[in-house]
């Protein structure tokens, strides 16, 4: 009634215990959201330590009665940002491969944070590749405690946008 057309959904985490967390739950939420019109995508943070945990974890979201999958691409855990994009990289392709045609979405750190406000957070971001993989883009552009110039929401918003799109070609 509010007009919220997407519900995103997190399946699981590095700590579950299954693939996916309490599908008894899950899927009548799922049905609910799709019987009010909404679409729903599911998503999971790959901590990039063990791909195939990981690739386990998003192939078993995937096959949910979902309309997309999300990669929260923003783990840290493995320290060599060199490492960490080649991990990357290899998951999203075997995940492509996985899930042929299904939607699925690379949620990103903001392009501003990544190229200005931070770029040591993770150096050689591989937006090229992930726009070749991915079928959308989605950054997590929160607009909060940003410097002067990021003020305007507006103009941050815009930046991310280009940004992604001159990186991603």
């Amino acid at each position: 009634a509010l007009g919220i057309q997407t519900l995103y959904i997190q399946t699981a985490h590095r700590r579950s215990a299954s693939d996916v967390i309490e599908p008894d739950r899950l899927l009548p939420l799922v049905a609910a959201a799709h019987s009010s019109g909404m679409e729903v995508v599911a998503w999971y943070l790959p901590m990039l330590e063990d791909l195939d945990t990981d690739l386990r974890r998003l192939v078993a979201a995937s096959q949910l009665p979902v309309d997309g999958l999300g990669v929260d691409i923003e783990s840290l855990a493995v320290a060599d940002p060199g490492e960490r994009t080649r991990r990357l990289l290899q998951l999203s392709t075997a995940l492509r491969n996985a899930v042929g045609t299904k939607a699925i979405a690379a949620i990103t750190p903001s392009a501003v944070h990544l190229q200005v406000v931070n770029p040591h957070f993770w150096p050689g971001f591989p937006w090229p590749e992930l726009g070749a993989t991915y079928d959308a883009i989605v950054p997590m552009a929160y607009w909060s405690v940003r410097r002067p110039e990021w003020r305007s929401g507006e103009r941050y918003i815009a930046e991310n946008i280009d940004r992604i799109r001159a990186s991603t070609g």
